[in-house]
């Protein structure tokens, strides 16, 4: 069939090729709800066939084979797109009829949103050759259906194939530029179309071909490009900030509410302070005087304020030298493995040491209540695994894990348990869930244990990473050490427990970290910021170790010896969770115990992605915690720097650890002096010039570290794009800090709440200390079994039998003291 030529703003539609039939019905006699299916990419467009629409009420023009008169409106009926809108649907959910040609998926081009095609019906008619209906809606993907006419029950079906496999009739050859020709094939006989002059469809047609129906293109702006650039700003906004960071730093409720005596006596000072300021400064002019002085000499007081820090890493440096990695912690992972800082590890059960006991039965613990709601046995009458050896040391496991947690995200938990796999049994991770309820408020005992049966969960209704850490300790009787991480923490894949370093006066062990996203990656900008931020407190821990010992182990994840972290955490520590890293330092000093750092293992741990974004931001991390923590413990710092040795015997390390302190002092010191230089010079533009200039300098040991101390360790090195850019970020932490300072006295001072400490909470008798519990020596999870069985709706005397159970364990194992 020849084909006239088409103008470039024009589509190429198919439409059916009718065959010559004696029937002299229109298409117009279509019912209404008949449907015409048009398939192309596997997308299906809904079209219903309705009565003839005058054409002057379509917005769009219509030619046939590129005539440019328009058709007689009374001889054509409309193929309407349903709701002026493409429907889509993949795969195509319609019945094959097949055909001599091999059916393909369509490649015809369609725009987006096409316009309406439009067929002439004068004198012609359409009748289905195929009797029976589809049998199925599924059956080929490939197939478009029209049902079914007002004077025929059968349906009329449609095929499409693709221009290379028509068997019958002319083919098309393949238009220039975006178009591109194919066959639309009618199984069935049809009049010829008669409507036009003009138009090839006056001829008679026969067998499966096709005529082509030519629309006009309607142009429209392009807007959607600048619609998909303004949705792509404002969810990146919305990941970003989140308004309630900002209403939460003007509202001023929390500073005045609750009522307390001691939050009011501690905002009297303050006031008082203020003004006197306030009154000085109006009969002496002290302030106009110190901004005079600060002018004149604006050079010593910006390196004070913003290169104290700079100056301390490279005195670091100076001391330091980084280990280089053993064969034995060698990483043996690919290249793609060691960038993204994952080492994805098979949790089959296969692979699990099957042949070993649960910690569960060599402890005494014993979930009284399964799965199935049945009772166990006691620990005592319990038969042992077939092959299991007696005791944990035969087998030299004699490190257990303890991972503190509270409303654990899932898919984290899931992680760092897989990554802990390879060095730790499932019996060895003791998973310590805590809140502030008697009993756990969701199944996530039930969710530990689709990962594996023999983790050991345990529930603690004293809302404390802390008191969790001591409650894991209690329960791992017949280990050595523990290895404590956060449920965000993943431990690397060259892990190896660092006994080594344990001897009569060194009893823990901290690690450095790097700072990972949720993905495992150090992206560029506040993660990768926050990562040589890690790599730097890293480096003065190791100068530290050599030296005094580390003073303040990273809470992220240490490893102790058990007896000493039961001592620390049961005498000494104050359960405050705010800077809790400060006062398990603090408190291994008062304990004149030390800490050694090992370089040969790198933690990882997530860390907030966004400054001012939804959830637990970096913002409100450091502002509320971090820093308010740190300036809290002034006190401390203090009485360690001035009132003791912190059992140092030497003459290196008593000097060294007096510095330190006094270093920790000076910061404080400085995030104070910040405000009144910020008041005072903001409006001095060579005060910005100079700073800006200074800040530059923290850049240059970052370059130095990653360059020359750590050109051998990958593994420590941070991102070169988050070395040059940390300026910025030190700008950042210093505006937090300032934060954090004042909320420490408005807020902390006063108005914060002080956990009670383990030896406060004994002597109370609170009910909260389950561990002196009997039915703790037998079962310490025996909370989140009777949760469970609430859960469960056991009725009472199954719970009698569960305690009657543990009593006879605890009768078995004998009371003692905890501590």
């Amino acid at each position: 069939m020849a084909m006239t030529s088409e103008p470039s703003d024009f589509q190429t539609l198919s439409c059916p090729s009718l065959t010559n039939n004696n029937n002299n019905k229109s298409l117009r006699q279509f019912e209404p709800s008949s449907t015409c299916v048009y398939s192309t990419y596997n997308r299906t467009f809904n079209l219903p066939l309705s009565e003839a629409s005058p054409m002057h009420k379509r917005s769009s023009k219509l030619y046939t084979c590129g005539s440019n008169t328009p058709p007689n409106t009374n001889d054509y009926s409309s193929i309407h797109w349903q709701d002026n809108r493409l429907k889509y649907q993949d795969p195509l959910p319609f019945a094959e009829k097949t055909n001599s040609a091999k059916i393909r998926k369509s490649i015809i081009s369609l725009p987006i949103r096409p316009p309406p095609a439009q067929l002439s019906s004068s004198g012609s008619h359409l009748h289905n050759i195929n009797n029976e209906k589809p049998s199925s809606l599924s059956e080929s993907p490939s197939l478009i259906s029209m049902y079914k006419d007002a004077d025929r029950s059968s349906p009329l079906t449609i095929q499409r194939l693709s221009k290379e496999d028509i068997t019958h009739g002319e083919k098309k050859p393949a238009l220039t530029r975006a178009w591109d020709s194919t066959t639309t094939v009618f199984d069935s006989y049809a009049h010829p179309y008669g409507s036009n002059d003009k138009s090839p469809a006056n001829t008679e047609w026969s067998g499966q071909q096709s005529i082509h129906i030519v629309e006009k293109k309607r142009f429209r702006r392009n807007r959607c490009g600048v619609r998909r650039c303004w949705k792509a700003i404002k969810e990146s906004l919305s990941k970003q900030i989140d308004p309630k960071v900002f209403l939460e730093m003007i509202d001023v409720r929390q500073i005045f509410w609750p009522f307390g005596i001691w939050k009011y006596t501690v905002l009297l000072g303050v006031a008082v302070i203020i003004a006197g300021i306030v009154l000085s400064e109006h009969y002496t002019k002290w302030i106009e005087k110190s901004m005079a002085i600060t002018r004149s000499n604006m050079l010593p007081i910006l390196v004070l304020v913003l290169a104290l820090e700079p100056i301390m890493i490279w005195i670091v440096l100076l001391v330091v030298r980084i280990p280089r990695l053993d064969p034995e912690y060698s990483l043996h992972c690919t290249d793609a493995e060691a960038n993204s800082g994952i080492f994805n590890e098979t949790k089959n059960a296969a692979s699990f040491n099957e042949s070993t006991k649960s910690i569960t039965e060599k402890v005494g613990i014993e979930c009284a209540v399964e799965r199935t709601g049945e009772l166990n046995v006691s620990a005592k009458e319990r038969k042992p695994t077939e092959g299991a050896s007696p005791d944990v040391k035969d087998l030299d496991h004699r490190t257990a894990l303890v991972i503190p947690c509270h409303n654990s995200d899932r898919d984290a938990m899931r992680k760092v348990l897989e990554l802990a796999y390879p060095h730790f049994r499932p019996q060895d991770v003791c998973i310590v869930d805590n809140g502030r309820t008697k009993y756990p408020p969701d199944d996530f005992r039930g969710w530990i244990r689709t990962q594996h049966p023999d983790i050991v969960y345990i529930w603690s209704p004293i809302g404390s990473k802390n008191c969790a850490q001591l409650v894991g300790a209690l329960a791992c009787r017949n280990y050595d050490s523990i290895m404590t991480v956060d449920d965000d923490v993943s431990i690397p894949r060259n892990f190896r427990a660092p006994t080594d370093k344990i001897d009569d006066v060194t009893k823990g062990v901290a690690f450095p970290l790097r700072a990972i996203d949720a993905s495992g990656k150090s992206p560029l900008f506040l993660v990768a910021w926050q990562d040589c931020e890690y790599k730097m407190s890293g480096l003065s821990k190791m100068a530290e170790s050599s030296l005094c010992g580390v003073l303040y182990p990273h809470g992220a994840g240490w490893f102790c010896e058990r007896d000493t972290l039961i001592d620390l955490i049961s005498n000494y520590h104050s359960l405050d969770f705010i800077a809790e890293d400060v006062n398990t330092g603090l408190s291994m000093q008062k304990m004149k115990k030390r800490i050694a750092m090992d370089f040969r293992v790198v933690l990882e741990t997530e860390v907030p992605t966004t400054i001012f974004g939804p959830g637990l931001n970096w913002w409100q991390q450091r502002k509320n915690s971090w820093e308010m923590g740190r300036h809290g413990r002034l006190l401390g710092f203090a009485s360690r720097l001035f009132l003791s040795l912190n059992g140092q015997n030497t003459f290196k390390g008593i000097l060294t650890q007096k510095f330190v302190h006094a270093y920790a002092i000076a910061t404080l010191i400085v995030d104070w002096v910040r405000v009144p230089v910020l008041v005072t010079m903001a409006g001095d533009s060579s005060f910005w010039r100079q700073a800006l200039l200074l800040t530059l300098v923290s850049m240059i040991p970052l370059l130095v570290f990653k360059y020359v101390h750590t050109r051998r360790r990958s593994d420590l090195q941070p991102r070169f794009w988050g070395c040059v850019t940390y300026p910025v970020y030190k700008w950042l932490y210093a505006v937090v800090s300032i934060f954090g300072a004042i909320r420490s006295v408005i807020w902390y001072f006063g108005g914060h709440k002080r956990a009670q400490n383990v030896r406060t909470m004994i002597q109370n008798g609170d009910e909260r200390v389950f561990w002196l519990d009997p039915r703790f020596l037998a079962n310490p999870g025996f909370l989140a079994d009777e949760g469970g069985a609430l859960l469960a709706g056991l009725t009472d005397d199954a719970n009698r039998k569960c305690e009657r159970a543990s009593e006879e364990c605890s009768n078995s194992v004998g009371i003692g003291k905890v501590f």
